[in-house]
């Protein structure tokens, strides 16, 4: 567990210009600003590395603009969720195998990012009862409150698991 790993779900993303047009520049230096806030506070809280898995559709540059002090990375996703300490994204597939490794998970949103993740951001905090912030509260992120959160880590998920994942074959 030697990384603190923030999946990107990709600001840019096609599905959300598609959904509520292209961002502004200033929503996305905000984004950015706060995420950068975010990932610091983690990294101070857990002394751990910071590594951003960026999704595949993200533009590197764009991201290393607004972020410089953290670790990108591309096409690399499971191996680093498999040495994660805890694994921090909005919307991501790839926090599934987050789940199954019963990580430390904790979901980021923000108005910021517009409504269609507004809505993303949502469903597996509803469904897997993982652990959500604000991202414009970053301030008040304390490390006791999300460790009381994960302290019964052999059961987290588990009903998420059983009820959305497992499979029974007859």
């Amino acid at each position: 567990e030697k990384y603190i790993v923030f999946l990107d779900s990709g600001f840019d993303h096609g599905d959300v210009i598609l959904q509520q047009g292209p961002h502004s520049e200033e929503n996305r230096k905000k984004y950015y600003f706060l995420l950068k806030k975010v990932l610091t506070k983690f990294n101070k809280l857990y002394k751990k590395k910071i590594i951003i898995c960026l999704h595949p559709k993200t533009d590197e540059k764009v991201v290393k603009k607004y972020i410089k002090n953290f670790k990108l990375v591309k096409y690399q996703t499971q191996n680093h969720v498999l040495k994660a300490h805890t694994v921090i994204f909005h919307e991501s597939s790839s926090v599934l195998d987050a789940i199954f490794l019963k990580k430390r998970i904790v979901n980021l949103q923000s108005n910021v990012m517009g409504n269609y993740y507004k809505k993303r951001n949502s469903y597996y905090p509803s469904k897997a009862k993982i652990l959500s912030i604000k991202m414009d509260d970053y301030e008040n992120i304390t490390k006791k409150e999300i460790d009381v959160f994960f302290k019964n880590k052999k059961n987290l998920y588990k009903k998420f698991i059983n009820n959305f994942v497992n499979i029974e074959l007859n």
